[in-house]
């Protein structure tokens, strides 16, 4: 048994330093980069952060206890305002440890252990041993196995390793380099306005000196950047990714220089998620995630869903993922549900909003225009940006009514669509459904159809699945959902 009242490692002061930090960088940012502000100013702001995180990292560490016992975790925290919290073993729904690489040297984990609660039913350790986790790992066990007198290492029942080859190709494809480009030329140009004068201004006369193969050049050296630092992102999280099942648990490790390992039950699981991305489609690769019953989002590491496989040929998904959710009824959804004309009333649909969205705006931009004599290419160039815009936004919703399927097995509900270009299936136990409604407006009557929206339980809200313009008939058979109609 553990030690009563007992501190976490001291080195479980970094992470409240470096909590600390983020707390007050962008106060701290705002303070450096004041135009008022001298260098000694400046380096007064940035000592002050420093002593600052380093006082209230040692404070929350002391102030910060726990008792562990065969049944229950006692925890105490709080430097003003004191904080208690009492877990029993047996209502523990999931344990996630986090290694990042500066504790890596140390052999300690930051550990989050949470329930099917509310949002503030969960404790969180900033640094813990693994002989400490360990023993609140078999704790937990035999708390909710009812057998304490077993402490045998129990024998995993299947285990899937990730392959290097598809989490390569999963990289690459991966459109997260999009938002990392976005972001270094926002930095970029934010850089360029607290750089000294000459330099930037050498830099403007370099830049404006080059040719258009230059800017293609400097673009694709971007872009490239970006690319890596989007594959490293996700190689790093990935790397070594291993599913294991024991039982009625599913234990995952992955993870290059922060290392993860999380622990979750199989009973908290809401829904399957199969995800896939257009540029997947082509090389035939898919996520599959969970949706969870969770106990709160503050984590900034916790995710709305879980990922349980990151990367997988989408040809082998489901055959892999039977081994480890066996209560589940995963298929392929083939059946195409819809009326005649389906796609034509969708693609009506999404036209209409543009136009209703987009016309003060227009009528906005070109006022201004005519009132300030704008150059006549920016008009052309906005022209351009709203068709183009409006041509996406009617492709995404012919691929949604293309891919949207909807399948009910004995106790399963599969329902199948897509947002921007992304392929969901979603694959929800009858028991986990929290709710459905149907929504019919005045000019659906006629053609006697449907939008389905299907409610189940994510993290500690809700996700809200939407089918469109499906037969009534078919809405109204489907008694299990117990649809609610609100014409």
């Amino acid at each position: 048994m553990m030690t009563k009242s007992a501190h976490q490692p001291v080195v479980a002061v970094i992470a409240e330093i470096i909590m600390t930090v983020r707390e007050f960088f962008f106060v701290v940012l705002f303070l450096f980069f004041g135009h008022t502000r001298s260098m000694t100013s400046r380096l007064i702001v940035i000592v002050g952060l420093i002593l600052l995180a380093i006082l209230f990292g040692v404070l929350r560490w002391w102030f910060f206890t726990y008792d562990v016992t065969p049944h229950e975790i006692t925890l105490k925290k709080g430097v003003f305002i004191r904080k208690y919290v009492h877990m029993p073993f047996e209502r523990i729904q999931t344990i996630t440890r986090t290694q990042p690489f500066y504790f890596q040297p140390f052999d300690v984990y930051r550990v989050s252990i949470e329930t099917s609660g509310k949002k503030d039913d969960r404790l969180v350790f900033s640094a813990l041993r693994l002989t400490q986790i360990e023993v609140i790992e078999q704790y937990r066990q035999q708390s909710q196995t009812k057998t304490t007198e077993s402490k045998e290492v129990p024998k995993a029942d299947h285990v899937y390793h990730i392959q290097t080859s598809e989490l390569v190709v999963f990289a690459l494809t991966s459109l997260g380099s999009l938002g990392i480009f976005g972001a270094l030329a926002t930095v970029i140009s934010e850089l360029s306005m607290h750089m000294p004068q000459d330099l930037v201004a050498k830099f403007d006369h370099w830049f404006s000196g080059q040719t258009f193969a230059g800017y293609i050049m400097i673009l694709a050296v971007i872009l490239i950047v970006s690319l890596v630092i989007a594959f490293a992102r996700i190689y790093n999280r990935y790397y070594h990714f291993t599913l294991t099942r024991f039982g009625v648990h599913l234990a995952i490790t992955q993870g290059l220089l922060t290392k993860k390992e999380i622990q979750l039950r199989l009973s908290r699981i809401q829904a399957v998620h199969y995800e896939q991305s257009l540029l997947r489609r082509w090389v035939n690769l898919a996520t599959i995630n969970v949706l969870l019953a969770s106990s709160g989002r503050g984590d900034k590491e916790k995710q709305d869903k879980t990922t349980i496989i990151p990367v997988v040929s989408s040809s082998k998904a489901y055959h892999v993922l039977s081994d480890f959710l066996p209560s589940y009824r995963l298929i392929t959804p083939k059946k195409a549900i819809g009326i005649d004309h389906a796609m034509f009333y969708e693609l009506r649909y999404e036209v209409l909003m543009s136009l209703i969205y987009l016309t003060l705006p227009t009528v906005i931009y070109f006022g201004c225009a005519y009132v300030w004599h704008w150059p006549t290419i920016y008009s052309v160039i906005g022209i351009f940006i709203l068709s183009v815009l409006i041509i996406y936004v009617m492709i995404c919703a012919a691929v949604r009514m293309t891919d949207q399927r909807l399948v009910i097995e004995q106790e399963t509900l599969t329902l199948q669509t897509s947002q921007w270009l992304t392929k969901h299936v979603y694959t929800i136990p009858r028991d986990k459904i929290q709710g459905a409604k149907a929504t019919q407006s005045y000019f659906m009557i006629k053609s006697q159809t449907q939008h389905l929206r299907v409610i189940i339980r994510n993290g500690d809200g809700a996700k809200m699945i939407d089918m469109r313009y499906l037969p009534e008939a078919e809405v109204e058979r489907q008694t299990m959902l117990k649809v609610k109609k609100n014409n």
